[in-house]
């Protein structure tokens, strides 16, 4: 795919709200809500900052969504509350070779999930105990409450998985096989993609129309992205 070209479908990204007091029961709230993501929010530039401080370079800052994002995302929930403003302001570009997302049993079982697991639970532990002036015990339990239900439905979803018989046989094995051919990779992401978005509304026709109260925000877009096609001849998305 390329960046530009005709749009076919605009899907809604979820993203986190969490409007509680205190940082313990925001936390709480941004792993029973999903969790959404939370690194395209406004912040605070020193708060991002200090969040990212000694963390890129670490290996499971590449993971994803499974430690990447859940770190960063979990201490800003704790210091700050997130609002949803009712404007178009972001729009991102769905393609199939997007960074894919780690398989949650390679994750359970790679080398770099309990350092991962152990960074988030540390740096959570501090920040509840600053944010909400609780002591190191109380922390302890906030962070295993707000956890432990988000780490179990991951272990459902893969005992789920597992249970159906083309998981049991052929298709791990087909994975394995594929994984050595260029370009297998990308085209299962695209394909996924595809799938999913079976089930989702296309949201393309209200955002064209000019009754809608985002049609003003999105067209400088869809116009910046459908327009060179016609200069370059490049083709779709």
């Amino acid at each position: 795919s390329v960046p530009y070209g005709d749009i076919s479908r605009v899907f809604h990204y979820q993203q986190t709200i969490l409007d509680a007091v205190s940082g313990s029961q925001r936390l709480r709230d941004f792993f029973a809500s999903g969790p959404y993501a939370l690194i395209f929010s406004v912040h605070r530039t020193p708060d991002w900052q200090d969040i990212h401080q000694g963390f890129i370079s670490k290996p499971w800052a590449r993971q994803g969504f499974i430690f990447g994002e859940l770190i960063i995302s979990s201490i800003s929930s704790i210091r700050n509350k997130v609002k949803e403003l009712d404007c178009l302001y972001l729009v991102r570009f769905g393609h199939g070779r997007i960074y894919p997302q780690v398989d949650v049993y390679d994750w359970f079982t790679s080398q770099d999930w309990f350092p991962g697991f152990k960074d988030l639970h540390d740096r959570a532990i501090d920040e509840l105990i600053c944010q909400d002036s609780i002591g190191k015990e109380e922390a302890e339990e906030v962070f295993r409450q707000a956890f432990s239900p988000y780490l179990g439905r991951l272990f459902s979803r893969l005992a789920s998985q597992n249970q159906q018989p083309s998981r049991l046989g052929i298709i791990p094995r087909i994975k394995l096989f594929a994984s050595g051919i260029p370009g297998v990779e990308a085209a299962y992401g695209l394909i996924m993609s595809r799938l999913r978005r079976k089930t989702q509304v296309n949201l393309l026709p209200s955002l064209l129309s000019p009754s809608s109260p985002y049609n003003e925000s999105f067209m400088p877009v869809y116009r910046a992205i459908t327009n060179l096609v016609k200069k370059t001849g490049q083709t779709g998305l």
